[in-house]
């Protein structure tokens, strides 16, 4: 039995659709069936769709040119495929990461606010830090918002930069609460006009 012009159109046009999902289908399951855990598991390179010899490459590369990387690691589909230490670093090792934790932080924050545990970036230090006494706390620190942090506008004195031999970030790394530290620090501008790294 033959399907009618208008069903075939139907047809045609829902296959490549079905196809698409199936595949998607597909990748997901393969990405979560070990999920959750606390730990990555691993897999070879080339069971997540890259070659063992393009990361030998890229080591060679590094060596060649004397790239200064202290670490790669690479997860594909959910497997750790690639987890190495070069220079003297090694597992564990606690190092600064600098910008990178800029777009993770960002994410996260979205991720919190999209499940609601953070309302919106408009909200104030003293509304997201509620339980914390914070020093120095006049009125432009109060105005102080969650997106002056994220666009490194805090006003905050910082003295962070080289310019002044990372005193601001040695004084941080001496001090049992970070975040604390940071908040009780007083303020230079107005948060929002001034980028500040």
């Amino acid at each position: 039995m033959q399907l009618p012009q208008s069903k075939k159109k139907i047809a045609l046009y829902f296959i490549p659709i079905f196809a698409i999902l199936a595949c998607f289908y597909s990748y997901v399951a393969a990405f979560v069936k070990y999920y959750p855990t606390d730990q990555w598991q691993y897999s070879a390179p080339e069971a997540q769709g890259m070659t063992s010899t393009s990361l030998l490459e890229m080591m060679e590369d590094i060596k060649k040119n004397g790239y200064n990387i202290q670490s790669i690691t690479i997860v594909r589909n959910g497997y750790l495929i690639f987890d190495t230490y070069i220079n003297f670093f090694e597992e564990g090792l606690k190092h600064e990461a600098y910008s990178v934790t800029k777009s993770v932080t960002s994410a996260l924050i979205g991720i919190a606010i999209d499940k609601g545990y953070i309302k919106d970036v408009n909200q104030t230090i003293t509304q997201l830090f509620p339980n914390k006494k914070i020093n120095n706390l006049n009125k432009s620190k109060k105005l102080m918002t969650l997106k002056d942090l994220l666009m490194m506008a805090s006003g905050l004195d910082c003295n962070y930069g080289s310019v002044n031999k990372l005193a601001g970030t040695i004084a941080m790394r001496k001090s049992n609460d970070w975040t604390q530290y940071n908040l009780n620090l007083p303020m230079a501008q107005m948060p929002g006009e001034h980028f500040n790294y």
